[in-house]
């Protein structure tokens, strides 16, 4: 059993959510949504890199410069998902 770092109410390790703190476990936190993985991998890994695959087709300096920006947000995701899910209270 697990336990939620917050309120310190058992949980089972398939629980997602805590039942009385209302407290969410995820891989990112913004605002009062909690993104869990396929939302991660499509905004954090797919949509970066079609963004970085247009620069690239631009074929000039700009481009280049947006590609490489956009390696960003993929390794922060990569971080994230290596790290794995953690507990987040929603205010």
């Amino acid at each position: 059993m697990n336990q939620c770092p917050f309120c310190l109410t058992e949980l089972s390790p398939k629980d997602s959510t805590c039942s009385d703190c209302q407290a969410k476990k995820g891989y990112f936190q913004i605002d009062q949504f909690v993104l869990g993985k396929t939302l991660m991998i499509i905004f954090g890994i797919i949509a970066p890199l079609y963004f970085a695959f247009l620069g690239l087709a631009a074929q000039n300096p700009f481009g280049l410069g947006v590609c490489l920006f956009m390696l960003f947000p993929v390794l922060f995701t990569g971080l994230k998902l290596m790290i794995g899910r953690k507990w987040y209270k929603l205010v």
